[in-house]
């Protein structure tokens, strides 16, 4: 049975799923950033802006790098498998019948792209969870993409666990990256 793409539950599915708990932990992140600023002096508590040189936040394009990080990773390895290629991604949804080399393919590249992106934004504020959040929003985006060719609450069980187990996988990745890049002499501007 054929049902097809179902664009609403994408949209759906990535807003729930991808771009609240992002944007839940974003908010966090900065408004810890900010208090740990103040707690700092470095930001004067009176009018609210920065003393000297403020602790500047990771930009959008650290943002969009992260997310592609994510993004890419599911493309390169989730759209095809033994019996069909890409095409039949996009005409069919994501197959469940990956084999486990591909699965952690897919994860190396993942790191890999996330990776790539934490030292080039070390120095900035917020950098671990920013990469993290955003790389798995990527990935998640491309599962509910993936997905959105079923039955909804199977299939959001699925994308729910694929955007915990990024951030955990991504987190402590991440986290270890960021520790060598540190005692290495890279200093960071902010918390984590």
């Amino acid at each position: 049975m054929d049902i097809g793409f179902n664009a609403g539950q994408f949209l759906w599915g990535t807003f729930i799923f991808a771009v609240v708990p992002t944007t839940f932990i974003m908010l966090l992140v900065f408004d810890t950033s900010q208090r740990l600023n103040r707690r700092r002096g470095e930001i004067d508590p009176s009018t609210g802006t920065a003393k000297g040189t403020p602790k500047r936040f990771m930009p959008v394009s650290g943002m969009a790098l992260a997310f592609l990080a994510g993004l890419v990773s599911g493309l390169l390895w989730l759209t095809w498998d033994g019996s069909s290629g890409p095409v039949n991604f996009f005409q069919h949804g994501m197959s469940n019948q990956f084999m486990v080399w591909q699965v952690i393919c897919c994860g190396i590249t993942i790191i890999a792209l996330s990776g790539l992106v934490t030292p080039k934004y070390s120095r900035r504020s917020g950098v671990l969870p920013t990469v993290t959040v955003f790389s798995a929003a990527g990935f998640t985006t491309f599962f509910c993409f993936g997905v959105s060719y079923g039955v909804s609450t199977q299939e959001g069980v699925g994308v729910l666990f694929s955007y915990a187990g990024m951030n955990l996988m991504l987190l402590i990745t991440n986290g270890i990256l960021l520790a060598l890049l540190r005692s290495r002499g890279s200093q960071s501007e902010g918390p984590l």
